[in-house]
């Protein structure tokens, strides 16, 4: 019951997700330039996830795929089309399936023999095309966005996640819709 107890206080009960409000000061100050949510909203290339893939570390967790970085790094030349094709179709979607939306939590010791629950990290395992989607997500926003957030508003550091990234991304695509829609008098 402790460790229930001492996890429940970090992991909560609810569901927290991050809304489009959350990211209000992205539009206010009209930080993304129309070229720069472009770069955002491009087409997912085959080029970039090969090379996504190819700079991927080594000895990491595996995912709860089961498959780490190397299985796809070692067997690209046979499955990179077909994973290339599954991601290109979940980025222009918007949207993972649930079995990539799913991730396991493990623990992790924080020392040699743990006999608290406080010795212990938990990490949550995704799958690794997850990973390998997050990552070019990421790429991309930090390339664009690095500079020009205050430090106090945002970053996209190692401890963000897909769904600030996601979100970041839904926002800027609205903002783009209304000012087109401005432009044009309405119209798509």
């Amino acid at each position: 019951m402790e460790t229930y107890r001492y996890f429940e206080g970090i992991f909560g009960r609810e569901k927290s997700e991050a809304s489009e409000k959350d990211y209000d000061f992205i539009i206010s100050k009209d930080i993304l330039k129309d070229e720069d949510k472009e770069y955002l909203e491009r087409d997912l290339s085959k080029a970039e996830v090969d090379a996504m893939v190819k700079s991927l570390p080594k000895y990491k967790s595996p995912g709860i795929d089961g498959l780490p970085y190397e299985f796809y790094q070692s067997y690209w030349n046979l499955i990179g089309v077909e994973i290339f094709n599954v991601l290109h179709e979940c980025f222009n979607e918007g949207k993972l399936d649930e079995n990539q939306r799913t991730g396991i939590i493990v623990l992790v010791q924080k020392i040699t023999s743990p006999k608290k629950c406080n010795e212990y990290r938990p990490i949550t395992l995704m799958t690794t095309d997850y990973k390998i989607l997050a990552k070019i997500i990421k790429a991309r926003l930090k390339s664009i966005l690095e500079d020009k957030l205050e430090k106090e508003n945002y970053t996209i550091s190692k401890s963000s996640n897909i769904i600030d990234i996601l979100t970041l991304i839904r926002v800027s695509r609205k903002t783009r819709l209304v000012n087109h829609r401005a432009a044009t008098g309405g119209r798509r």
